[in-house]
């Protein structure tokens, strides 16, 4: 992927995804901030850091699908459990990475398998769309008719979720207030269940996506 079409990816996906699915995992806005502000700094940093060492491009980022995945569990789990839940594949995958056990588990692991835990994570996203592009036509309907159409359109120089946007008429000139983040440290639980449900999946899905997108 080239530095335009990442230039296109951030603003007009990644980051709207980042915002929608912390909205929906109810943090405060302080917490929704601080989370946004270490994910997209401490990856810069480690990116640049990286690439200078090594003296060709190594980023390093956040998994969308694990974000997505994590989008499906709203209401399952506190927030405190999916912030636990999320540090410890962090711990697993760096060690996995020093030990150089990430590529057997690759290995072990057939991509159907995978990219059927991908494909369920996002089914649920699929039929809201279909209900709310019904229920509420005049809002959704021409956002989805902008994505459909730049799709058609097919060039690169067109994103569909920036045509989506622009004849959405969505976006909003109102004025807004900017601040650092205040950097909370967020309380964290960490049960059994959602080790289980969260931390062993998002293994799998950051290995995985994270070696082949």
């Amino acid at each position: 992927m080239g530095g335009r079409d990442c230039f296109r990816l951030v603003p007009l996906g990644a980051v709207p995804l980042h915002i929608a699915v912390a909205s929906q995992l109810g943090p405060t806005a302080d917490q929704s901030s601080s989370w946004i502000f270490i994910i997209w700094t401490s990856g810069a940093v480690a990116s640049i850091a990286l690439s200078v060492y090594y003296r060709m491009p190594e980023p390093i980022t956040w998994s969308i699908p694990g974000l997505i995945y994590l989008g499906t569990l709203a209401g399952e789990f506190t927030f405190a459990e999916i912030s636990a839940a999320n540090l410890v594949p962090g711990v697993l995958i760096l060690v996995l990475g020093i030990l150089g056990g990430g590529g057997k588990i690759i290995r072990w692991l057939p991509l159907p398998i995978v990219m059927g835990m991908f494909a369920g994570s996002i089914f649920s996203y699929v039929t809201r769309l279909i209900d709310v592009t019904v229920g509420n036509f005049a809002v959704a309907g021409p956002a989805v008719g902008g994505y459909l159409l730049g799709r058609l359109i097919g060039n690169p120089r067109v994103p569909p979720v920036g045509l989506a946007v622009l004849i959405d008429g969505q976006a909003t000139s109102e004025a807004m207030s900017w601040s650092l983040p205040s950097l909370p440290v967020p309380s964290m639980s960490f049960p059994v269940s959602s080790i289980i449900a969260i931390s062993l999946p998002m293994v799998v899905l950051a290995l995985w996506f994270g070696n082949i997108q």
